[in-house]
């Protein structure tokens, strides 16, 4: 009778164990790069996509990128031309993969307004599929964010900001959470085309970016293979496993227009 009573509790604690791991996200996303995690942990891992591409190595060995003053004489930013090539394997940017809850920082300037959409960042597949995509759409003066859904197709989100194509200097903030979607513009919070400050998400499964490639400033009509670039001052890019970070960013580095 003892025995069977402690296979009862042990059984029982199996089972709490998996109630919590479904309810609150815990496990399944454990072996990736951010393990568990707390809203505000200061230590979680970051992924700072210019040091990544190495864009102070690249300018000394080309022509399309270069240094320029930031946002202020403290700030470098670097200047991508249109034949600027930031196309990488996902696995050497991500090796552990993507997160799946993350947050987004990047602080960028158009010197002349794209002729059509462009991916300020993008994460494909070997197909070349989009897995995360955020799209800046001139014609319609839009940004867009793309996530997979379940069954492999890209769930959109959308959000009209005119003044993202004027030619300042702005900075994107982006929350990805399991359930929504958040994003700030030079330290605002912006409602999606829907109304939607927290933007809701289907269900999402894992990135699929096993032999694939990540982007920066590419236009979405070129191919990885072959990109081409919009004219982008890029100063900032950084992803965090932290989806609440940008709601305590600041925005001290942006000039006041």
């Amino acid at each position: 009778n003892h025995i069977r009573l402690k296979l009862f509790w042990l059984v029982q604690l199996f089972l709490a164990v998996a109630q919590a791991q479904d309810i609150f996200g815990i496990g399944e996303y454990e072996e990736g790069p951010c393990g568990r995690w707390k809203p505000g942990d200061v230590d979680l891992r970051s992924f700072d996509l210019i040091r990544e591409f190495h864009l102070d190595r690249l300018e000394a060995n080309s022509r399309h990128v270069y240094s320029i003053e930031g946002t202020n004489s403290y700030q470098t930013a670097y200047r991508l031309e249109n034949e600027a090539n930031l196309t990488m394997r996902s696995i050497d940017a991500f090796p552990r993969g993507l997160p799946h809850q993350f947050s987004l920082e990047c602080t960028y300037r158009t010197e002349r307004e794209p002729v059509s959409s462009w991916h300020l960042f993008e994460v494909a597949n070997e197909h070349h599929d989009s897995q995360l995509a955020i799209t800046m759409n001139p014609g319609r003066q839009t940004l867009e964010i793309g996530l997979p859904g379940l069954e492999g197709e890209l769930q959109i989100v959308e959000y009209h900001h005119s003044a993202l194509f004027d030619q300042r200097w702005h900075k994107i903030m982006l929350g990805v959470t399991e359930d929504y979607l958040n994003l700030w513009v030079d330290c605002q919070p912006v409602k999606d085309v829907d109304g939607n400050l927290n933007a809701p998400l289907e269900p999402r499964g894992r990135f699929d970016i096993a032999n694939g490639f990540v982007s920066i400033s590419r236009y979405a009509e070129t191919t990885v293979s072959e990109p081409e670039s919009p004219i982008v001052d890029l100063q900032w890019m950084v992803m965090n496993c932290d989806p609440t970070r940008p709601a305590r960013g600041t925005c001290d580095e942006l000039p006041v227009y």
